[in-house]
C-alpha cells in the first residue's frame, strides 16, 4: 500500500488511477500527514467475498 500527499496526487491523478487499475494495489491519500482517502480498485465480486466469509467466525 502506497501513501502519497494530496498535492502530489492531484497533478498525476490519471497516472495513479491507471496504476491502481493495472496492479490492484491501494493508495492512501494524505493531507498534512494524516490519511484522508483510500483509493482501491473496483470489484464486482465484493458481495461474493462477504458471502464466503459468512458463518466462518465462531
Amino acid at each position: 500500500m502506497q501513501t502519497i500527499s494530496k498535492s502530489r496526487f492531484k497533478p498525476k491523478a490519471l497516472q495513479y488511477s491507471r496504476e491502481i487499475q493495472e496492479t490492484g494495489h491501494e493508495i492512501i491519500i494524505s493531507d498534512r500527514g494524516k490519511p484522508v482517502l483510500k483509493i482501491i480498485p473496483f470489484s464486482e465480486n465484493s458481495k461474493t467475498v462477504l458471502e464466503e466469509l459468512k458463518n466462518s467466525v465462531i
